[in-house]
């Protein structure tokens, strides 16, 4: 029974870690310290590493990587083989509140099918956000597309 105290502390900790992490930061006059948070580039090689490591190691060497330029979007870093690609996540463009964040790094791959469907809508988001797009236009603009011809949907289930 002594571990049941620690293990409460434990997970206090990380609770509280979490929520630091997905909350934005607020000033003293009360308003959130992030509002058009701007991106930034990381040293490509430490963005492909990041990426690739949301696969398998024996996935790694086929898959497309892509790495973000702040000021375009995502570009093709490396194109693969395997159907499987990756990318390091920047606007989680789904929320139109609150606002992006400069904070928020994700390592995704998508399956052949994701590939070519669910990854879209956030190279396009990325696209948009290099534009100068805030969190509410990029929704827009990304959710606007849903249900249109020539709209990627998924096919099948996929594994991401």
């Amino acid at each position: 029974m002594k571990a049941a105290p620690s293990l409460v502390v434990l997970t206090f900790a990380i609770s509280t870690a979490c929520a630091q992490a997905t909350f934005p930061a607020h000033s003293n006059d009360g308003s959130a310290g992030v509002s058009q948070a701007r991106l930034e580039r990381m040293p490509e090689s430490l963005e492909i590493r990041f990426a690739l490591s949301a696969l398998p190691p024996q996935l790694r060497d086929g898959a497309t990587t892509y790495v973000l330029d702040p000021a375009k979007g995502y570009i093709l870093a490396h194109k693969g083989t395997n159907g499987v690609s990756c990318v390091v996540v920047r606007s989680d463009w789904q929320w139109p509140d609150p606002s992006l964040r400069d904070d928020v790094y994700w390592p995704v791959c998508y399956d052949a099918e994701g590939s070519k469907t669910l990854l879209q809508d956030y190279l396009f988001a990325a696209e948009l956000r290099a534009r100068g797009m805030d969190a509410k236009q990029v929704n827009l603009e990304v959710t606007k597309r849903f249900g249109k011809p020539g709209y990627p949907n998924p096919a099948r289930s996929g594994v991401a």
